[in-house]
């Protein structure tokens, strides 16, 4: 409102421009006006703002107002310029005044999340609130700088492709005629010698690689088949 009076309407009178400003607080600010006793020399546009100013803003506890400021801490996803601004926002009721620079590196060095930055101020000589606030947005770069660089292997490293074992293969339509044969095999093998039996269930199943077993096993049974005879 106060840029509207300054602005387009600097050149109007002052009963339009108090005009102007009932119409825009509304019935309740209307109310509130019409309650107050007014000289001539009140009804200027400027102590029209003062006294609504005056009417509207709480009174303040400066107790009150340096506790928030002192307990302030900086927010996790809060960057260090983000938490300077609060602090200074704080700081304009405290009622600092030329002290109010050096409280607000002081706050910076006590609530920041970062104890890289703490640290670091606290090995400088009575830093000025810009030079910390410089040591302070460095640290803060390079830190997101690391983090960026650790992501993007983590990343790699997952997209990294596994090499897998290999898997023997087996063919599902040969295995009932196998089971069919092996069940014929079983009801005839107390018609058919043991030396007989392994070289047809191995060359049944793998004769490229069990053949070779399969014929020493024969051998070894037909040398071992006089002793049981003999017994």
């Amino acid at each position: 409102m106060k840029l509207l009076l300054e602005g387009p309407l600097a050149d109007k009178k002052d009963k339009k421009k108090e005009a102007y400003f009932l119409i825009n607080i509304g019935q309740q600010g209307r109310d509130i006006f019409n309650t107050w006793e007014k000289t001539d020399a009140e009804k200027t546009i400027g102590n029209l703002f003062e006294k609504f100013k005056f009417y509207c803003t709480p009174k303040k506890r400066l107790t009150t107002l340096r506790y928030r400021f002192n307990s302030r801490q900086q927010a996790e996803s809060e960057t260090i310029d983000q938490f300077v601004t609060a602090l200074k926002l704080l700081a304009e009721g405290c009622e600092f005044g030329d002290l109010q620079p050096s409280l607000i590196r002081d706050r910076v060095i006590c609530g920041t999340k970062e104890c890289s930055i703490k640290e670091r101020l606290l090995q400088e000589d009575d830093p000025t609130l810009e030079k910390a606030l410089k040591i302070a947005r460095s640290l803060e770069a390079s830190k997101l700088d690391l983090s960026s660089m650790g992501t993007a292997v983590r990343v790699h490293a997952v997209r990294a492709p596994r090499k897998e074992k290999p898997q023997l293969k087996t063919n599902s339509r040969q295995l009932p005629h196998i089971l069919k044969q092996h069940q014929h095999q079983k009801h005839s093998q107390a018609q058919t010698p043991p030396s007989e039996i392994l070289p047809q269930l191995w060359k049944s199943t793998a004769p490229s690689v069990a053949m070779p077993c399969a014929r020493s096993n024969v051998q070894l049974l037909q040398k071992t088949e006089p002793l049981q005879k003999d017994v």
